[in-house]
This record gives C-alpha cells, structure tokens and sequence, in this order.
C-alpha cells in the first residue's frame, strides 16, 4: 500500500511539474519582434481639418508597443486592436510584427482603444509618444476596453502594453484563471 501511495504522489508531482514547465515555457519563450521603421505621417494639427488615417493608426500602434504582440500558442489567431477617435474607427491585425490597419471591422478585437481627435493629434505632435498616451489614459481622455479573455490577452503579448499605458497589472486575475 506505502509502494503505491509513494508512486501516486510521484507521478502527481511529475504532471504538476510538467504542467509548470510548459506553462513557463509558453510564456517566456515568444517571438521577439523588432520596432518597425513605421515613418510619421503628415497631418494637419487643426481638430477640425485633421482626418485619422490607417498611417496615424499604424504609428501610434508602433511607438505603444503593439509590434510586440503575438499569436497565441498553438492558435493562428494574431492580435486584433481597434482603436476609436470621435467619429472613425480603425481595425488593426499584428502579424509578426507588422501592423495592419483597415477601417472596415471584419473581427472582434482583442482589445479597444477609444480616444479623441485631439488626442490623436497631441500625440502624434510628443517626443514620447508612449508617454503622452499613458498620461491620456490617466487622465480619462483615453479608455482602453479587455474585450478576449485574460488569458488570451496575457499569451498574445498584451501584458506589457496594458502595464505601461496604465499602470496597472492583470497578471493576478490571468493566474486565478489558471488556479481554478
């Protein structure tokens, strides 16, 4: 009876540890893409003139850190990001690193980033513009929208991007997922 009772719990302790391993190899081992050479657009920094354009989408998109993301493992399913500013809407796939944007929704995304004209523009017009949007979404002149689960967005890449544009983590809620 003690030579099976001691074997169970080895083989329980072995899955458990298998179950670990993969779980860290699944989130440390990702893609590690580099910044694309995305140029700045030209706009028209009047709020009345300034029509957003999938270029102004694609830069702001690259200087957060959405050339980061990933698919997630074992799925072929890339990241979707629509980004909202007053009357526009734009839909963004990152695809190995590179961003596509299109202004026709043809997904759900994983996330939404919902802003204004203007800030698009203060934006565009910073020296950082990762800064600025983080002190925008401080502020609430940006709103950033979980609409995948946690899970999802924590093995696409999110986490970093989430954390650095708001301060805040949801790395607790992604492992009470896995504990339950």
């Amino acid at each position: 009876m003690k030579k099976i009772t001691l074997w169970l719990v080895i083989g329980i302790s072995l899955v458990l540890l298998l179950i670990i391993a993969a779980f860290l190899f699944l989130v440390l081992v990702k893609p590690k893409y580099g910044k694309g050479d995305v140029e700045k657009p030209v706009y028209n920094s009047d709020p009345g003139e300034f029509v957003l354009q999938a270029g102004h989408v694609n830069y702001l998109l690259n200087e957060i850190g959405a050339y980061q993301l990933h698919t997630q493992p074992m799925s072929s399913e890339n990241p979707l990001i629509e980004l909202r500013s007053d009357d526009s809407a734009f839909f963004s796939e990152i695809e190995k690193g590179k961003i596509i944007t299109r202004d026709e929704k043809t997904y759900e995304p994983d996330i939404i980033i919902s802003t204004t004209k203007q800030e698009v523009i203060n934006a565009l017009e910073s020296s950082n513009v990762k800064e600025y949007m983080k002190n925008s979404v401080s502020s609430g002149n940006t709103g950033i929208e979980l609409v995948s689960s946690y899970s999802e967005l924590f093995f696409k890449g999110y986490l970093q991007i989430y954390k650095d544009l708001t301060g805040k983590s949801f790395t607790g809620s992604v492992i009470r997922i896995f504990a339950n």
